[in-house]
């Protein structure tokens, strides 16, 4: 449903739905009604959620949502310490957040903590510490940075391979160093990583992948034959 018009909710059946994705904005919110139709879709449908810049009083909403959300896009708004909450307490298999700032920087020390299977950081409106504060709070098996993110620095990077269940990293950041990278063996469970558009050199990987020879690095591992 790419709007949400409540009036159309009661004839659509539901016993065989697979897959539902809401949008939902400013101008096309959500509301308590859509809210209690997706709680009566069956446990096995699929349900994404895309949230554009929503209030306080329509995340909330979210805190009343019982069916389980596999892919929630969260896009182009500065979030309270309470749409946080709410947004988490969802606890998406994936989360994807782009263009978000934040009230202020504390916003992370009520939040709850999740695990989540992804997490998708993109767009440049994130500190150092909006990033660690969304590790912390979501601790992904899987964690893609995307090419517009802004720079951060190593210590933030240090933080990402002491996640306790990060078994993959995506980046596409142009601005990644080997001295981000040099704690990349410090991960007891990282199992690969991409790295593109960086500008490291091919011989640098060689020496991250001997380092780290539990993870496969591009695609190749420094484990011996």
């Amino acid at each position: 449903m790419n709007e949400l018009q409540e009036d159309t909710l009661t004839g659509i059946p539901i016993d065989h739905l697979m897959y539902v994705r809401v949008s939902a904005s400013k101008k096309q919110m959500l509301t308590k009604n859509v809210i209690a139709w997706l709680n009566e879709i069956p446990e096995d449908c699929v349900i994404d959620l895309v949230l554009f810049g929503l209030v306080d009083e329509d995340a909330g909403l979210l805190d009343n949502l019982e069916h389980d959300v596999h892919g929630m896009y969260v896009c182009d708004q500065v979030l309270s310490e309470k749409s946080l909450s709410s947004i988490l307490n969802v606890a998406p298999n994936e989360l994807w957040f782009s263009g978000i700032g934040f009230v202020r920087n504390n916003s992370f020390v009520e939040a709850p903590a999740i695990n989540v299977d992804v997490l998708r950081i993109s767009k440049n409106n994130f500190s150092g510490s909006d990033i660690a504060g969304l590790l912390n709070a979501t601790n992904p098996k899987t964690l893609v940075l995307a090419q517009d993110l802004a720079p951060v620095t190593p210590e933030v990077f240090r933080l990402i391979f002491s996640l306790e269940r990060l078994e993959g990293l995506s980046t596409q950041v142009p601005w990644l160093t080997t001295q981000h990278l040099e704690s990349l063996s410090l991960s007891e469970t990282l199992r690969w990583a991409s790295i593109e558009h960086s500008g490291i050199p091919e011989e640098k990987f060689e020496e991250l992948r001997t380092a780290s020879q539990t993870v496969r690095i591009n695609g190749k591992s420094g484990r011996p034959d």
